[in-house]
């Protein structure tokens, strides 16, 4: 009963995530790339791995005119959303690392 709220709910703030994401790249996910930082390396590369098909399936879904367009992107979206949302709650309960003289300073 509550689809078109959630839907609408969910299509006004999912910029808000974009905008997050796209403020913390570079001090924080991208330099840690960069410089082999390994404490929670495994889930934060699935977040950035699965955001660009998240994003993209989800502007697809919005544009797609066919209805079988429509099925492949909504299994794209949910698909990576989930995959998305796990590494998320992953990466915030993995312990970081202790202080150590490889650790980078927090952004």
């Amino acid at each position: 009963p509550w689809q078109d709220e959630m839907q609408a709910g969910h299509v006004l703030t999912a910029p808000l995530l974009i905008f997050a994401v796209a403020a913390i790249w570079k001090r924080h996910a991208w330099q840690r790339i960069r410089s082999g930082y390994r404490a929670r390396r495994r889930t934060g590369l699935l977040l950035a791995v699965s955001f660009f098909p998240m994003v993209a399936s989800a502007y697809l879904l919005q544009t797609a005119s066919a209805e079988s367009w429509r099925q492949a992107w909504l299994i794209v979206h949910l698909a990576s959303s989930g995959i998305w949302v796990l590494a998320f709650l992953a990466h915030l309960i993995t312990p970081r690392a202790q202080s150590s003289g490889s650790a980078l300073p927090r952004p």
